[in-house]
C-alpha cells in the first residue's frame, strides 16, 4: 500500500514562538529536502506491520523498544480491537514512541524531528494553526474548546475537517491526535547551537509529541505548541505519520562520470535491455539444496521492503550516495523458509543481453547476508533504469560492487566457488579484496573534494 507523500523544500524560518517558555528563544532554522506522509498513518496501513511478524522482528526496534515491548508481551496497539478506535480508516493510536519509530523503520522512513513537523504545519507564512490564523472552531478540528463541559471523546479520519490542512498540504495535523516526532524533551530550544537539521537526541525516555488531540485545548494545536511524555505511553491520544529524509542526496553529489574504458559487465544495461524480456513472464529463481524457487516480479515486491541510503562507488573511483529500496536477502530466505548454511556461496547470473553472455559472479554467502545484500527493484525512488539494471539488481552494500550483478536473473546457493572472468581478469581473491580501493567525491554542499581509500561508510 503506497502512501501518499508531500514533498517540502523548506526555506529558513523562525522555529518557535513567545506564546510559551518551552518555545524559546525563536530561532532562524534550516532544514534539507524531506517528504511528509499526508496524512497520520492509519489502521489498515499499521496492520501491514503487524502482518508481517513488525512485532517479533527485533531489526525494527531499538534497544529499549524491543526490551519494552518483550517484556510486556505487547503484540499490537493497545486499542486494536476497539471499536471505537480500530476501523481501517482512522489513525492507528495506542501505539508508543517505540512502536512508532518501529513502524517508520519499517516501511524505509523515520519520525519526523520537531522542526520538520513544525515547518510542515505553519509553513513559511509563519501561520498560528495549521490552517492559518483563524480562530480554532468546531469546523476546523476534533479538540477540547477551553477543556470545559462533558467530552464525547471519539476519532475522526484525516479528511473530515477539510479545513485542518496544512500549508504544504497535510491533513490533519491540529486536534484528534498528536503525533509522535522524533526528538527527546527539552525544557526551551537552548541546546540548539547549530540551528541546522537540529534534533535533540539525548537518551531520555521523555520524547516530543505535536499537534495536541481530541482531548485537548486550542492552544496545544498551535504549530510551534509543544509536549511530552514517556516514550511507553500507550494512550487513545497518539498517532504518528512518517517522513523521508536525504531525498535530494543525489543532487548534491557529481553523478559517476562517465568511462568508456570500464569494464564490459559494467556497461552490461547501460546499452540496452534484452530484446525477449517481458516482466510479466518473467521469474527470478534460486536454487538451494537441489530445489529450484522462483518469484514473479510482484512476488518480489510484495515481500517487505525497506529504503536505504549509501554511498556507492564504480570502477572509476567516484563515490555517489544513493538510495535504494528492495528486499533484504534474508526477508527472501525467510519467505522461502530456507535457513542455508552461511559457510556456503551465493552465486549470482545476469539476464544476458543480445550479443552479450551472461555475467556471472560468486561470493561468500555470509559477506552477502552481513553486508544487508538486498534485491532491488528501485534506485533513487524510480524503478531501476537500463542503466541500474533491469528489473532487479542484487547490492550487496559493501566494497565488492562489482559482484553485484545488473539485470539479476537467478541465484544459486553452492558449495562450490568460481571467480567470473572479470574478476580474474582484475586480479580479485574470493575475498574479492587484494588492495584497498580508492575513492573520490565531490560534496557540493560543502565544496569539498574528498579522496580516501576503504570501505566507503563514513560519509
Amino acid at each position: 500500500m503506497k502512501k501518499k507523500m508531500i514533498r517540502i523544500e523548506p526555506k529558513p524560518f523562525n522555529r518557535g514562538s513567545n506564546l510559551s517558555e518551552d518555545e524559546l528563544p525563536i530561532k532562524e532554522v534550516i532544514l534539507s529536502p524531506f517528504s511528509m506522509d499526508k496524512d497520520p498513518v492509519t489502521n489498515e496501513e499499521f496492520e501491514e506491520f503487524i502482518k508481517a511478524d513488525g512485532y517479533k522482528r527485533e531489526e525494527y526496534w531499538c534497544e529499549k523498544g524491543w526490551e519494552f515491548i518483550t517484556k510486556n508481551n505487547i503484540q499490537e496497539p493497545c486499542y486494536w480491537h476497539d471499536i471505537t478506535w480500530n476501523k481501517k480508516e482512522y489513525p492507528v493510536t495506542g501505539i508508543s514512541w517505540y512502536e512508532a519509530c518501529a513502524y517508520a523503520k519499517f516501511v524505509g522512513k523515520e519520525l519526523p524531528t520537531e522542526a520538520q513537523w513544525e515547518y510542515t504545519a505553519r509553513g513559511n507564512d509563519d501561520r498560528i494553526y495549521p490552517w492559518g490564523n483563524e480562530e480554532a472552531s468546531s469546523e476546523h478540528a476534533n479538540f477540547a474548546p477551553g477543556c470545559q463541559g462533558k467530552l464525547d471523546r471519539k476519532p475522526n479520519k484525516a479528511t473530515d475537517y477539510q479545513k485542518n490542512i496544512s500549508a504544504f498540504g497535510c491533513m490533519d495535523m491540529a486536534g484528534n491526535f498528536f503525533e509522535w516526532c522524533l526528538d527527546s524533551v527539552s525544557d526551551n530550544y537552548e541546546w540548539d547551537q547549530e540551528t541546522k537539521n537540529p534534533i535533540n537526541n539525548s537518551d531520555s525516555d521523555i520524547k516530543i509529541a505535536r499537534g495536541g488531540s481530541g482531548l485537548h485545548d486550542e492552544d496545544y494545536m498551535r504549530c510551534s505548541a509543544r509536549d511530552s511524555y514517556k516514550a511507553t505511553i500507550r494512550d487513545n491520544m497518539f498517532t504518528l505519520r512518517c517522513v523521508k529524509n536525504n531525498i535530494d542526496e543525489k543532487n548534491s553529489i557529481t553523478k559517476t562520470p562517465r568511462i568508456e574504458k570500464k569494464p564490459s559487465s559494467l556497461l552490461y544495461y547501460q546499452e540496452e535491455p534484452p530484446k525477449d524480456f517481458d516482466l510479466s513472464t518473467w521469474k527470478l529463481t534460486l536454487t538451494y539444496n537441489h530445489k529450484k524457487y522462483e518469484l514473479s516480479y510482484e512476488e518480489i515486491l510484495n515481500l517487505p521492503q525497506t529504503t536505504i541510503s549509501r554511498r556507492m562507488m564504480c570502477v572509476c573511483n567516484w563515490s555517489i550516495r544513493r538510495t535504494w529500496t528492495g528486499t533484504y536477502l534474508s526477508e527472501l530466505f525467510k519467505y522461502l523458509n530456507i535457513k542455508p548454511d552461511k559457510t556456503l556461496y551465493l552465486k549470482q547470473t545476469s539476464i544476458g543481453n543480445v550479443d552479450k553472455p551472461k555475467y556471472e559472479s560468486t561470493m561468500r554467502l555470509s559477506h552477502a547476508l552481513d553486508n544487508d545484500a538486498m534485491i532491488l527493484h528501485s534506485v533513487d525512488g524510480e524503478h531501476l533504469s537500463m542503466e541500474q539494471g533491469f528489473p532487479l539488481r542484487f547490492y550487496n552494500f559493501a566494497l565488492l560492487a562489482y559482484k553485484s550483478i545488473k539485470g539479476l536473473e537467478s541465484l544459486e546457493i553452492t558449495d562450490k566457488y568460481e571467480l567470473g572472468f572479470w574478476e580474474q581478469k582484475a586480479g580479485y581473491d574470493i575475498e574479492g579484496i587484494i588492495r584497498k580501493k580508492k575513492y573520490y567525491f565531490v560534496d557540493l554542499n560543502t565544496r569539498k573534494f574528498i579522496a580516501n581509500e576503504g570501505e566507503v561508510t563514513q560519509f
